[in-house]
């Protein structure tokens, strides 16, 4: 059964308990009302004149038998076709069943069918009360349609079988053509898994492309329209009692209970409606919701007079990939994330970025945020960059699920409280306009239950809340800036902000905006105008320490650059001097790639400072491997999906366990100093190696001498020529590989060399790549490369220790230990950069001369075999293709010609 404490916006779209196409309950009360308002009004409705509407004053009493006893009877109607009574129908009171008058209008009819020879004219009889209705075939026991008050509306499917079998055309037609009412049959909904959506989803969505050719996003919009229907019918089919028990337990239901079907869509084309689905269940969603905006509730969501822009073909397929699901109550998951899932599943590429964030990184970020929602507190959120709308609709769950478990709240205190909670405490605010952001985050609140009314389109890094966007009315941008005045900030921002974007003084509007914030100029004082560009993801920091109230809690993904490199450390500044850092936790490296993008990002946990507040406490900081990772393609094997998943589950809630004891004063490996953020913020720089983590005390306990790298080799800078003083002679530049190989790299003229200095190495020394060290891009240089060159982003080590060997260091240097070392120190986020100060203070451990000559004539036999293995393998090339002419200059172009691409 629908949770009573749960209001939404779907509970409110249902037909009008108390009224039908009709008439109104209230106008039903005795037997001639019920012929007044309802059935003389029906009978119209099926198409009849008035010459074949016979009444009781024009019919003859007939003495029916029941039992020994016999009584008088007239039927109230019936209608007459060729002076031909074709089918009765007798009104009665209210408060009679209809069951126990079947017999009189069974009788009558025998009476009547008595006159013919050969046919039975009067087929049909029906009885009614107004709040229900049967109709029996004249010499049959059993009801072949059965109608209960609320069924009387055109998107009701027993409903058009009344209408086709009684209806005037078919009638008159003669009752050989009227179409039989199908025998009552089950239908049979399953809830679908995530996986299983995505893929009906990737279904529904190739097969619009495929029939009208629309573009990803308007095919999107078409397919939410359907959606939404889908969801509301689904939604009233748990409403009613008697189906919502078969549901519950896994039964079929009656197929006339369910209208998003394809069956229902045949029956109303053949009965001459043109396009059933969208005049019929389209247009009475767009009425009901057109009511809510009339009456200031809501907010608009779809246009007025729109249509759903498909041909009925193609609606009625995508119904059928839809029509045996249920929908309404699948996990929250999927139902919140309708539009995520529905696009990652048809969307490539770095336009997916800005629809939403992988689900795992939005509900940690929201358990660490913590919403609250209860008497005496519900806070106010907000995300000024809010895309689709995941982190509200994640805010929602959480704040809802606290009311569901407080049992302490009556079920009007807990309807109160999830009110407010959808209309007056989740904001968000998209600029996008290709496709409308802010449109689909509100489609999708509503999707997810509410909450859609504070959505706005405007540009929130406006702080002054001009920025006009499409067609989004002004008076709700005014409306934004009138609630953001009134009260007294937001408790909580919870938020991904694009980061990419760069504001530009080259731009009047966009000068404006950055004339508005303090970190243009913040920490910079080349010029006296400022900056001339700010990057969007620093400026949103600013945006959010103004809309948040003292002691406000933001927590946004934020780009690792923005933590570690020296060029925001401006930013950083800020940082600690607006906000207390609370919590950093490290995302893997791909958690955003499902979305097209490559950025090394961090959760962020800032609360902002009140006034004369400057001291810093410790941080809760923490690496994660798995979580982000959970968002698979679509054709990913269900059991590697489940992985995903559960290992990102598993991770969130160690880490939130962990959090948790944080701030009850529980110190472990999570906590850092308030000291080490004095420079950087991002977590492989700041989070300490405790001491059993520490591997160099078990060398040293292990009875090791151990050195620094410093101590056994010397930096060497050689620059005995300048390329450019040759600019026609050709010079080689030598490439480290990450598997620890060297080999000649690209060949370049001199004059086309922009390096200000080269350098040589000798045989045996360490060469290592500054920049991709981090990757294992280390070699001992090889004599037979002397020729090349080396630039200046290559560190040259000679060891001067002889107790050490060249490729026992070069092991070791390429080693996890090291590299996980470099990792921590370095600045870069693809590019991975390490300098020798950094290098010089590796600890290296001295082995036993004898495990050191083991291990130099294994890797330098290794070394020996894999460049032995590729000359012999050239020289077979070479051999084969010669004799053969393999190699021709046809096969040669074709290759070229017909090269994918990469």
């Amino acid at each position: 059964m629908t949770d009573p404490r749960r209001i939404t916006l779907l509970t409110r779209l249902r037909p009008k308990d108390d009224a039908n196409k009709f008439c109104e309950k209230a106008d039903l009360s005795n037997e001639e009302s019920v012929k007044q308002f309802f059935v003389i009004r029906l009978l119209r409705e099926l198409g009849y004149e008035d010459k074949e509407i016979l009444t009781d004053k024009s019919l003859s009493e007939i003495d029916i038998a029941r039992g020994r006893i016999r009584e008088s009877y007239r039927p109230d109607y019936a209608v007459s076709i060729d002076q031909k009574a074709r089918w009765i129908i007798d009104a009665k009171t209210t408060q009679e069943k209809v069951d126990d008058w079947r017999y009189q209008a069974a009788g009558y009819a025998l009476s009547l069918n008595q006159s013919f020879t050969g046919e039975d004219p009067c087929k049909y009889i029906a009885i009614t009360n107004g709040f229900a209705m049967k109709v029996w075939q004249w010499n049959e026991i059993d009801p072949i349609l059965n109608l209960e008050f609320a069924d009387f509306q055109d998107d009701s499917s027993v409903y058009r079988h009344l209408y086709g079998l009684l209806n005037a055309d078919s009638v008159r037609k003669g009752w050989e053509q009227v179409p039989p009412v199908p025998k009552p049959a089950e239908f049979r909904l399953t809830k679908p898994s995530v996986e299983e959506a995505k893929k009906i989803f990737k279904s529904c969505h190739d097969l619009i492309w495929k029939s009208e050719k629309m573009n990803p996003q308007r095919a999107f919009f078409e397919f939410v329209k359907i959606m939404f229907v889908k969801l509301w019918k689904d939604k009233l089919l748990h409403e009613d009692g008697d189906v919502s028990v078969l549901l519950e337990n896994d039964f079929p239901i009656p197929q006339d209970k369910v209208t998003f079907s394809t069956r229902w869509i045949d029956i109303l084309s053949q009965q001459g409606v043109e396009n059933p689905f969208e005049q019929v269940h389209f247009r009475k969603l767009t009425e009901i919701l057109s009511e809510e905006v009339a009456q200031g509730t809501k907010k608009p969501i779809f246009d007025q007079g729109e249509r759903i822009a498909l041909q009925p073909g193609t609606v009625r397929q995508v119904v059928s990939r839809l029509e045996r699901y249920d929908m309404f109550g699948i996990d929250e998951d999927l139902n919140g994330r309708l539009f995520e899932t529905f696009l990652s599943a048809t969307m490539r590429g770095q336009a997916l970025g800005q629809y939403f964030t992988p689900r795992s990184v939005t509900k940690l970020m929201t358990k660490l945020a913590d919403p609250r929602a209860n008497r005496t507190q519900i806070d106010r959120i907000i995300d000024a960059c809010c895309g689709s709308g995941g982190f509200l609709i994640e805010a929602l769950t959480d704040m809802r699920n606290e009311i569901r478990m407080n049992t302490s709240l009556s079920p009007q205190e807990a309807t109160q409280l999830n009110e407010r909670v959808a209309n007056d405490a989740l904001f968000g605010i998209d600029a996008g306009q290709d496709p409308p952001l802010a449109r689909i985050a509100r489609i999708n609140m509503y999707l997810h239950g509410d909450g859609g009314s504070r959505i706005y389109a405007t540009d929130a890094l406006d702080k002054a809340l001009e920025t006009t966007i499409g067609e989004s009315p002004v008076s709700e941008t005014e409306e934004l800036r009138g609630l953001i005045h009134r009260h007294a900030g937001f408790d909580i921002a919870l938020t991904n902000p694009p980061f990419s974007m760069d504001y530009s003084r080259s731009l009047p509007n966009e000068e404006r905006i950055l004339d508005q914030y303090d970190l243009s100029e913040y920490g910079y004082e080349q010029t006296s105008q400022g900056r001339e560009t700010l990057s969007s993801r620093v400026m949103f920091m600013e945006r959010y320490y103004d809309l948040l109230k003292p002691g406000g809690r933001l927590l946004t993904v934020i780009d690792d650059s923005t933590l570690g490199t020296k060029r925001y450390d401006f930013a950083r500044q800020f940082i600690r001097e607006r906000f207390i850092v609370r919590a950093i936790i490290s995302l893997p490296g791909d958690a955003f790639q499902r979305v097209g993008a490559r950025a090394k990002t961090s959760i962020l946990y800032l609360v902002k400072r009140a006034p004369g507040e400057t001291t810093q406490p410790d941080i809760f900081m923490a690496e994660s491997s798995y979580i982000g990772l959970d968002d698979v393609p679509p054709k990913t094997p269900r059991s590697k999906a489940d992985e995903a998943r559960r290992l990102a589950e598993q991770e969130s809630s160690e880490i939130i366990e962990n959090f948790q004891k944080f701030l009850l004063g529980e110190r472990g490996p999570w906590l850092v100093p308030s000291a080490r953020i004095d420079d950087r913020l991002d977590v492989k720089n700041c989070l300490p190696r405790s001491d059993s983590e520490n591997v160099a005390n078990e060398w040293i306990s292990s009875g090791y001498e151990v050195v620094s790298l410093g101590e056994i080799v010397e930096e060497i800078r050689t620059s005995t020529l300048s390329p450019r003083d040759f600019p026609e002679e050709e010079f080689t530049f030598l490439r480290v590989r990450y598997d620890g190989m060297a080999e000649e790299g690209e060949t370049r003229l001199g004059r086309e060399i922009t390096y200000r200095e080269v350098q040589r190495a000798t045989a045996g020394d360490i060469v290592v790549s500054n920049i991709a060290m981090a990757h294992g891009a280390a070699c001992v240089f090889p004599s037979d490369l002397s020729h090349t060159l080396l630039s200046a982003e290559f560190t040259i080590m000679r060891i001067t220790d002889d107790r050490f060997s060249p490729w026992y260091l070069w092991a070791f240097l390429r080693s996890p230990e090291v590299r996980a070392r470099i990792l921590s120190e370095a600045t870069g986020i693809s590019r991975h950069r390490v300098s020798w100060e950094f290098l010089k203070d590796i600890p290296i451990p001295l082995l036993s001369n004898e495990v050191q000559t083991l291990i130099t004539t294994q890797y330098s036999d290794a070394e020996f075999a894999v460049r032995e293995a590729e000359r012999l393998r050239s020289a077979a090339d070479a051999e084969l293709y010669g004799n053969l002419n393999l190699e021709n200059e046809w096969a040669l172009r074709r290759l070229r010609a017909a090269k994918p691409p990469k």
